[in-house]
């Protein structure tokens, strides 16, 4: 079953979730990213906030990142090695996790 969703429906099911802690910006960044994605790519990605959720990772700066990845010491090497979506107006970033 294939749930579509708009950017209001993506944003309140990610904001809206108990065992996630994305904020308003970080899920309009994201899914901005995934319409890209749709666009890029000419086919519907299928919407899981529970897949999103365990994908991605909001943080509030480059600093809380790079202590929990020992072996990243620059955003440069975070963007080598991963997706780093970056919220406007803020120095918060939203990471693929890996």
């Amino acid at each position: 079953m294939i749930r579509e969703v708009n950017e209001h429906e993506f944003i309140s099911d990610l904001v809206n979730d108990k065992y996630n802690s994305m904020t308003y910006e970080g899920a309009r960044v994201l899914f901005e990213w995934y319409e890209l994605l749709e666009e890029s790519n000419g086919e519907p990605i299928h919407f899981n906030h529970n897949d999103i959720r365990c994908e991605w990772t909001e943080y509030d700066n480059l600093t809380e990142v790079l202590e929990l990845y020992d072996h990243i010491t620059t955003f440069n090497e975070l963007r080598d090695n991963t997706i780093v979506l970056e919220i406007p107006e803020s120095d918060g970033l939203v990471v693929q996790d890996f």
